[in-house]
């Protein structure tokens, strides 16, 4: 978290606290092992065993990132990453895979994952994998200035007081943005 102006600490830019991760991952000993150690580092993790389950759970459970496994049971899972870049879906994804080819690894940053992890891998590896995808997905994404009760919205247009959009003018707007 990053305060503003000095020691102000009533100012500050809100952050996600919970990091949602969907990982999409058919081999129950994996599974088990990724919910287990990335639960322990902090992050809330939903995993699901299909493509189809994949593509529905990044529509409606909003993770922040996805860790996909390309040999799923109903499709390729480079299929279900074509799909969330054809769909427009900025969800940053990890390849967490047995395939440890040259030509698939390639393959899979080229059709649109943000990194690529061969199987077996080391747990404090993909932990700072998952922190630097993150960390590049954040700097494009809106962050909220809080001042006590009221909030500019990250999309920068509202400013709440609590759950009531205060109405401001747009140079009023301009200039709390600044």
């Amino acid at each position: 978290m990053q305060r503003l102006g000095g020691g102000d600490a009533a100012v500050r830019y809100i952050r996600n606290v919970h990091t949602r991760i969907l990982a999409v991952e058919d081999d129950p000993p994996i599974a088990r092992m990724l919910t287990l150690e990335l639960g322990r580092l902090g992050y809330t993790l939903l995993v699901v065993g299909t493509a189809g389950e994949a593509l529905v759970q990044a529509k409606s459970w909003a993770p922040n990132l996805m860790l996909l496994d390309l040999g799923l049971p109903d499709r390729d899972g480079g299929e279900v990453l074509r799909e969330l870049r054809a769909r427009n879906d900025p969800l940053p994804v990890i390849c967490l895979t047995a395939r440890d080819r040259p030509v698939e690894r390639v393959g899979g940053l080229r059709a649109g994952a943000d990194d690529y992890i061969v199987k077996p891998f080391d747990i404090s590896e993909l932990d700072a994998r998952i922190r630097a995808v993150l960390r590049r997905a954040d700097r494009g994404a809106p962050q909220e200035l809080v001042l006590g009760t009221l909030k500019l919205a990250a999309d920068e247009t509202r400013v709440l007081a609590g759950d009531a959009s205060l109405p401001l003018t747009p140079r009023e707007l301009y200039v709390l943005r600044r």
